[in-house]
């Protein structure tokens, strides 16, 4: 069986050796490119039995036109970029690793807020020009006394609601998909207007799908506090980007902590870097090196389960077990 590995330059000497011998172990042969078009994906796996793929994406013209194909894995927890219709109607399974970087993404979008909310960038700056003291313009609470908002309540959100705890915040969540949330110092909201009148800090944990793409635009914008500030390590499309750059600009928020935006990478004359309270990182939260071994780890166990012709964890696509018979 062949193995294609699209976008290796997304792989350490550590998470290449580890792909590549758990399929020459089982008698598979992997491939590893430097492809980033749908184009040289179509031309280079047409003897494709498994993809694996971090960034490129898998359309259904990809997946229509690999004969073969049996497996897709996505390198990463979201999967916005692989057509999972066309892979069911084939039959193929798709998979993620939803659990691999939880705690380094928590991590991360606590750290931005933090460093919004302590005004770090700007003291950094005031220091480094030889200023002394807090000066003027910048207000700073005590983070104990803050309200942290958490839009979605999975795996990511967990793990930063016990950072939040540990600093002794209180945390409001809307998550619709919830009916309770039976944790000291969490209150579930019925709205998501309620959260955003409501808290200091809002942090994005939710999935993007046809429901939460632009769910904060201008109109949910201006519900927050005008100290507030928003982070989104979640995909950037959740956030109305144009909306959310005049906020910053007006002042009708206090500052954004971003690891995604729409239209990333962006380049180095995009507008939002010229915005101070704006701190964008890139699309780099979950990275650890031990989150990326635990990553291909899981994946490759996953891929070979579907090529020996087995169900495994992790199918984003269940449906397609209506169309194509493995064992149990």
């Amino acid at each position: 069986m062949k193995i294609h590995f699209v976008d290796q330059q997304w792989l350490g000497p550590d998470t290449k050796k580890i792909e590549q011998e758990a399929f020459e172990k089982a008698g598979m042969e992997i491939e590893f490119h430097d492809w980033s078009t749908e184009e040289e994906i179509i031309a280079g796996a047409q003897d494709a039995d498994a993809v694996m793929v971090v960034a490129v994406p898998m359309s259904r013209r990809v997946i229509e036109a690999l004969p073969k194909l049996m497996f897709i894995g996505r390198c990463g927890i979201g999967y916005d970029s692989v057509d999972l219709d066309a892979a069911t109607e084939r039959g193929i399974p798709v998979c993620n690793v939803p659990d691999y970087c939880a705690y380094e993404v928590a991590t991360q979008s606590f750290l931005l807020a933090l460093m919004l909310k302590k005004h770090l960038l700007d003291f950094m700056a005031r220091g480094k020009a030889g200023g002394y003291g807090q000066g003027e313009g910048h207000i700073v609470h005590r983070l104990c006394d803050q309200v942290f908002g958490q839009i979605g309540f999975g795996r990511i959100a967990r793990e930063q609601a016990k950072m939040v705890h540990g600093m002794g915040m209180q945390m409001l969540v809307y998550d619709p998909f919830l009916k309770e949330i039976d944790q000291e110092g969490i209150r579930l909201c019925s709205t998501l207007e309620e959260v955003l009148r409501n808290s200091d800090i809002i942090s994005i944990n939710t999935v993007l799908n046809p429901g939460t793409y632009h769910m904060i635009g201008m109109n949910e914008l201006k519900q927050m506090k005008k100290d507030a500030v928003i982070v989104n390590v979640s995909r950037g499309a959740i956030i109305n980007t144009e909306d959310l750059l005049t906020a910053l600009r007006e002042g009708i928020i206090g500052g954004a902590g971003l690891d995604v935006i729409e239209g990333e990478p962006l380049p180095p004359e995009h507008p939002a870097h010229q915005i101070p309270n704006l701190i964008y990182t890139p699309h780099v939260a979950m990275y650890s090196e031990e989150a990326m071994i635990d990553l291909h780890l899981k994946l490759t166990r996953q891929a070979l389960d579907v090529l020996s012709g087995k169900w495994t964890a992790n199918i984003v696509n269940p449906r397609v077990k209506e169309v194509k018979e493995f064992q149990a």
